[in-house]
């Protein structure tokens, strides 16, 4: 018979969780583990270590690519991959037009066809947990990130040959916009990033959509 154990700072409970394995990651200005392996007796530690800021920029990036994700929105997901944590920035811009292109002015704007949000670029950063620091990584080599409101995981392209490596498949996760009727466009933000490149491929053409439901991830 399986019971519920009380941890030992019930507060947290009334945050976000998220699980990696057998330990629970809270996201908030530091980082936290529970070791779940004894479900009689969860254990808790903090790291003491602040999550990477969005305006922390590395210093091999251009000033061109900073200003880009400065104009962005933000989103983070914290996901397991090959015994590494890693934090993923999503960024993301409130207009493209159909070739995926910024639109800067909505007043400018002169096609017939309704603008749609959608992501333009992602940052990976790597926890180094015996220097207590994260760093940025430009590669995650042959893996594929899986990245949604719900979950997130890390799988290999040689085990999973149809997959990308050094890529992240991202789902909708804008619950604002699916949730308002202001608009006909909605859950159309999925596609694939190319890490090596900084390329979007869509999973379907941006032209002459309807608003969708996004997967279950």
């Amino acid at each position: 018979m399986q019971n519920w154990a009380r941890a030992s700072y019930p507060s947290l409970a009334q945050e976000r969780v998220m699980v990696v394995n057998e330990q629970a990651q809270e996201r908030g200005v530091g980082l936290e583990t529970w070791d779940l392996r004894d479900s009689s007796s969860p254990k808790h530690t903090n790291f003491r270590i602040p999550l990477p800021s969005r305006f922390c920029f590395p210093q091999e990036m251009s000033e061109c690519e900073q200003l880009l994700r400065c104009y962005c929105n933000c989103r983070r997901y914290i996901v397991e991959s090959t015994g590494d944590l890693l934090i993923v920035f999503r960024y993301c811009v409130e207009a493209v037009d159909m070739d995926g292109n910024i639109i800067d002015d909505m007043f400018e704007y002169e096609d017939s066809s309704e603008p749609v949000y959608g992501t333009v670029r992602f940052d990976v950063y790597k926890l180094h947990r015996q220097q207590n620091k994260w760093s940025y990584i430009k590669s995650i080599g042959d893996r594929a990130l899986f990245l949604g409101i719900n979950h997130s995981l890390s799988l290999s392209s040689k085990d999973f040959p149809e997959l990308r490596g050094n890529s992240i498949y991202f789902t909708d996760d804008d619950l604002d916009e699916l949730r308002t009727e202001e608009t006909s466009i909605g859950g159309l933000d999925l596609g694939i990033f190319n890490l090596e490149d900084n390329s979007v491929k869509p999973y379907y053409p941006r032209g002459n959509l309807q608003k969708i439901i996004r997967p279950p991830i």
